[in-house]
């Protein structure tokens, strides 16, 4: 298996796999951000389109970014899909804290679904977003 970022000049292509992946989530678990949104982000380097791929096709993509927080810089990841947990979420898990410390981010945040615990063990909760339709 093979985790990286995906180049600008190759995210068009790659987005024809991941993006209706990451549009099926978004509109199954929120709409606070757009499919298009996140891949505007990427192409213009606003944020990270982060894939673990194998010879069977992309298992895990992810779009991250680095942010300023009032006590340090974090790593967000503002939306991840993938497939087959079990082989990825490790290498993943690492490959993130790595990138994270590598660039003076001491935390990696990220909102969903309480599946986030199954990729990040030790996460402590500190919100939930909650949406009421008028």
């Amino acid at each position: 298996m093979n985790i990286h970022i995906v180049n600008i000049a190759d995210i068009d292509v790659i987005w024809q796999t991941v993006g209706p992946r990451f549009n099926a989530a978004i509109e199954k678990c929120g709409d606070d951000i757009s499919t298009g949104e996140l891949w505007q982000m990427c192409r213009s380097g606003n944020a990270f389109l982060v894939i673990a791929i194998d010879d069977t096709g992309i298992l895990m993509a992810a779009i991250v970014r680095f942010e300023r927080w009032s006590n340090g810089a974090v790593l967000r990841v503002l939306s991840l899909v993938g497939e087959q947990i079990e082989k990825w979420s490790a290498a993943v898990k690492a490959y993130l804290a790595d990138l994270a410390k590598s660039n003076g981010a001491s935390r990696i945040v990220a909102e969903g679904r309480e599946g986030w615990a199954r990729i990040f063990d030790e996460p402590k909760h500190i919100r939930s977003t909650y949406v009421m339709e008028l």
